[in-house]
């Protein structure tokens, strides 16, 4: 009962036994302290860089999204180039189809030359006549009006093409600068990626460490707690022994033991809970570790989809460029249209302004032959002469009139050919950009389904990344892809413009002067057949044939060269020197001279057997 008296809370020695243990709880608090110190610093850096490699991905998201936005611009600016393209052909096949109303109008430019021939034998009815040739001359210049309006709508329409030439051009630019931006923010995105790979090799460096640290302690933890075991079993056993073999004098020692003890389970508890600490320590290095392999992979993925962009922009690119060349050839074709347009208009002109001359100075002699009519009162040998004189004059004046007839005939059938050909070739290589545009989609699918095909194969990555491009939009069974040709196409090539009797057209050549032979010849009108021409334009590239039943052949000259009066030689030779030589083979010279010869008899029997003109006949 005394031992029991004696308790550990009343003895004095206590307090000199307990200073060390509470050191040493002290430090390894202090420890404590310090590792969940840098605990908290390291869970702070670990939510920066969490925080950070979310701005990436919300970055990388939106640059993914602008993409997707600008490939649909360009898609809807690819069809409404498309639709453009579409509106320009019907504006070709309307030409074709105004081919009905130009043969109207040679229609109605052969009725006025037939107006013109009958003209030179009416030199009585001069008044009539010049009623006539003015109404002829106003229909000629409201179809010179029409055609200089035609050529200034058609100026128009190649403005609108190149204003709608300079959208593409101005949207390039666009893309090309958001491109740029596009890859400074890359740029940046890259170094920030970089800067937070550095950071977290650090931290990894710096968990391993530690990690290694963790494992230590808990070694050293192990071993004292099993040492702790083995001393508490050896207290327990020493226990037992001193209280049944030592008095009371041992009972001071005993109870330093048991505060050493105490103190010993203190610090095991302690360890314990640095322990758990350490093992959450290991668990957040284990977090950040799987975290350092997601944004790995997150890098992978950017990668590849930045080399998809960047391929995506060089196709765009190259598309852009070639259609840039292709309405810039458009343009330059529809500039040399207006050009050779604006020529024939000038040529017309000229043609008219001729022909007003010539009406002009036919009207002149009309009114002298009227004045010395009047002032002959009685018929003598002058005015026997001066008749012989106009009928020599009649015949000079068919001549010339035949020769411009010819040349007129001539340089409007040339000028039908050569329109004919032109549009020709321009639907040609219409139909070849058709289908280089058909390969070109064509290749653009194939490469698109092997590149889709190569990602099938390969492993799927953690994260399922789908593409913003959808291919299924880029191959030729696509109802946005370019519609096939429709309508009325041209052949392949350019079918050579050759006559029915195989003549060549005359030649853009400078003017020479027609030799006498070719004068000489038959100078034929050709009246315009109704069935020359088809609806598709067709017939355009024949020659046109003039029948025999229709040709007027002019007069021998050899008969009436002795008396040949200076009235319209001059006129004839000032003609001669603006019109262009004609190239005729032998074949049909020899043929033309059977006919000028079989002409010429028919001529002369149809004079002998015609009475002379009244206005000739002198009362003697």
């Amino acid at each position: 009962m005394a031992f029991d008296a004696a308790k550990p809370s009343q003895l004095a020695p206590r307090a000199e036994y307990a200073t060390p243990g509470y050191s040493r709880s002290a430090s390894v608090r202090r420890q404590i302290t310090f590792l969940q110190s840098q605990l908290d610093s390291v869970k702070g850096e670990k939510e920066d860089a969490m925080k950070r490699l979310q701005t990436v991905k919300d970055t990388a998201k939106l640059s993914l999204e602008k993409s997707s936005q600008i490939i649909g611009n360009l898609e809807i600016v690819m069809n409404e180039l498309k639709c453009k393209s579409q509106a320009s052909f019907e504006v070709m096949s309307n030409a074709q189809s105004s081919f009905p109303d130009i043969q109207q109008l040679r229609d109605t430019v052969s009725d006025a030359m037939q107006k013109l021939v009958d003209a030179r034998n009416r030199v009585t009815e001069l008044e009539s006549a010049q009623v006539v040739d003015r109404a002829a001359l106003q229909a000629s210049s409201h179809s010179l009006t029409n055609a200089g309006r035609l050529n200034k709508v058609s100026a128009s329409v190649s403005l609108l093409n190149c204003a709608c030439l300079l959208r593409p051009a101005a949207v390039l630019a666009d893309l090309q600068a958001r491109r740029e931006k596009d890859v400074e923010k890359l740029g940046q995105l890259t170094g920030e990626l970089q800067e937070l790979k550095s950071r977290e090799a650090v931290a990894l460096k710096g968990a391993e460490s530690r990690d290694s640290q963790c494992q230590q302690l808990l070694q050293n933890l192990s071993t004292t707690e099993h040492a702790l075991e083995a001393v508490q079993a050896e207290s327990d056993i020493r226990k037992e022994k001193y209280v049944h073999r030592f008095p009371r004098k041992h009972g001071a020692t005993y109870i330093a033991l048991e505060e050493r003890f105490e103190d010993q389970s203190i610090t095991l508890r302690m360890t314990r809970e640095s322990n758990g600490d350490l093992q959450e320590r290991l668990i957040t290095a284990e977090a950040a570790h799987a975290l350092q392999n997601i944004a790995s992979q997150l890098d992978l993925t950017i990668k590849g989809q930045e080399g998809q962009i960047s391929a995506s922009m060089k196709v765009y690119e190259e598309r852009f460029k070639n259609q840039e060349e292709l309405y810039r050839s458009r343009v330059d074709a529809e500039e040399e249209r207006a050009s050779r347009a604006e020529y024939d208009l000038a040529t017309s002109r000229a043609m008219v302004q001729t022909l007003q001359e010539n009406l002009t100075a036919i009207t002149a002699e009309g009114q002298t032959l009227r004045e010395q009519l009047s002032n002959s009162s009685l018929p003598d040998l002058t005015a026997l002469e001066e008749a012989a004189a106009l009928r020599h004059r009649n015949e000079e004046e068919k001549r010339f009139i035949n020769t411009l007839v010819q040349t007129s005939q001539a340089i409007h059938e040339e000028e039908v050919i050569t329109k004919g050909n032109e549009l020709r070739r321009r639907e040609n290589m219409v139909k070849e950009l058709r289908a280089k545009i058909h390969i070109l989609e064509a290749s653009l699918a194939k490469h698109l389904k092997a590149q889709a095909q190569a990602q099938a194969k390969m492993p799927p990555p953690a994260v399922e990344n789908k593409s913003m491009i959808n291919p299924s939009a880029w191959t030729s069974s696509c109802p946005n892809s370019s519609p096939p040709a429709s309508g009325p196409q041209a052949p392949d090539r350019d079918v050579p413009a050759t006559n029915v009797e195989s003549t060549p057209a005359t030649s853009r050549a400078p003017a020479r002067s027609i030799p006498a032979a070719m004068l000489a010849g038959p100078a034929t009108v050709t009246p315009v057949p109704n069935g020359n021409f088809s609806d598709q334009g067709n017939a355009v590239l024949k020659g046109l044939k003039t029948p025999p039943a229709n040709r007027i052949f002019a007069l021998n000259p050899a008969a009436s060269s002795a008396v040949l009066q200076p009235a319209f030689s001059k006129l004839a030779m000032e003609s001669s020197d603006d019109i262009a030589e004609i190239e005729i083979p032998l074949a049909t010279v020899s043929r033309k001279r059977e006919a000028a010869e079989a002409s010429q008899k028919a001529a002369a029997s149809a004079n002998t057997s015609k009475p002379p003109p009244k206005r000739l006949v002198c009362p003697f």
